[in-house]
């Protein structure tokens, strides 16, 4: 058999199906937290400065369902380095084309993606009781040491809330899907961490996962 002509009929890529978190459930993994945030689409977004959250979805094939419930690619933050949350936004979406020169403006383009974002804020006097017990009754050594770190982050003034929720979903996302959002990659390191935004992103996880099997 002629080696070249059989590498020539193998396919370049497989098709793969992957559990990837919503941007639904990423509102509700921050609120667990003591983090709000209400993203809308971009173009319904204040035209200002402002800094915020967002998530890239995938549209392609998923027309039907409603956008915050569809599978997230890409989790980020506009700050003010970048014009707020809208100017960098709009910089992205300038990116997307068929021959972009990097991943996010070829995948966007591909998978016909969408962004959603808003402002983020820490919730006065949230009850995070429900994340430190799940993470006190764990099978994690460190448990009370990290529960105290986690607090001292979250009231910390840096990082600031809108870094704190970057990096709270991105590592939520690899504890609630079957991996981080495919496109990032600063936060979303494979192998497991004790950072402060792990717990959290863990322990959230666990009370979605909860919640869901008491229905």
């Amino acid at each position: 058999m002629d080696d070249t002509n059989a590498t020539a009929r193998h396919a370049l890529t497989a098709k793969a199906t992957l559990d990837l978190v919503t941007t639904r459930t990423l509102i509700e993994a921050l609120a667990l937290i003591g983090i709000e945030w209400s993203p809308v689409s971009f173009n319904q977004m204040m035209r200002t400065s402002g800094e915020g959250l967002y998530t890239w979805v995938i549209d392609r094939g998923n027309e039907r369902i409603d956008p915050l419930d569809r599978p997230v690619i890409y989790i980020g933050i506009g700050t003010s380095k970048s014009g707020g949350l809208y100017g960098r936004l709009r910089i992205e979406s300038d990116l997307i084309y068929e021959s972009a020169a990097n991943a996010h403006g070829r995948a966007m383009f591909r998978l016909q993606g969408s962004a959603h974002g808003g402002p983020v804020g820490q919730i006065a006097g949230a009850d995070i009781s429900s994340i430190e017990e799940t993470i006190r009754s764990s099978r994690f050594k460190g448990r009370e040491p990290a529960i105290q770190q986690l607090r001292a982050w979250l009231a910390a003034s840096s990082p600031t809330v809108v870094q704190k929720a970057e990096r709270l979903c991105i590592r939520a996302a690899i504890h609630i899907g079957d991996t981080p959002p495919p496109v990032n990659s600063q936060f979303a390191g494979a192998w497991g961490n004790y950072e402060p935004e792990d717990w959290g992103g863990w322990a959230v996880a666990q009370r979605l996962a909860d919640s869901r099997s008491d229905q």
